[in-house]
């Protein structure tokens, strides 16, 4: 009975990679199918079309070695996407009092669709207390299929201060 159960388990995952299940594992790709950089893109295109964003030269993103962030291409449309790490945060504030920095959170799958948030703060550093300031403003959830092993936009919704 025992190698009877050692033989069932060892062989069940070969069983279970051909009936054709879907994997949705895009997030280390370093292409357009990457979810974040997907839903960069949606973010983007979405503010050039509704609100006051005509032009946008870059975006800063906080860098994330969890969400695979280091994946996402460097540019969307005209906008260049920049990856920053938190001691480069540091160097910028020097130049500028604040900056727009978004974060990224993990995909999320609910009611069989999967999101993705993103939130914009703006970041600044407080000399004195030695200590990043971080002031939330907009954030965008932005869903997806997924079908035929690839991502389909449904939708982006946001909320703002």
């Amino acid at each position: 009975m025992r190698l009877f159960t050692i033989t069932l388990c060892s062989l069940l995952p070969l069983f279970c990679v051909q009936c054709g299940a879907q994997i949705a594992d895009n997030t280390s790709r370093h292409n357009t199918k990457n979810i974040y950089y997907q839903t960069m893109s949606h973010v983007v295109e979405f503010e050039v079309a509704n609100r006051a964003w005509r032009h946008c030269d870059s975006l800063f993103i906080e860098s994330d070695p969890w969400l695979r962030t280091d994946s996402i291409l460097g540019k969307t449309g005209n906008t260049d996407l920049v990856m920053l790490e938190r001691e480069q945060l540091h160097k910028i504030g020097r130049k500028k009092k604040k900056v727009e920095l978004f974060r990224l959170f993990p995909m999320q799958f609910e009611n069989g669709e999967f999101s993705v948030s993103c939130v914009l703060y703006y970041v600044s550093y407080d000399r004195k207390k030695r200590t990043y300031l971080y002031e939330k403003s907009d954030g965008y959830v932005v869903f997806f299929s997924f079908d035929n092993y690839q991502f389909k936009f449904l939708r982006i919704n946001t909320w703002g201060i």
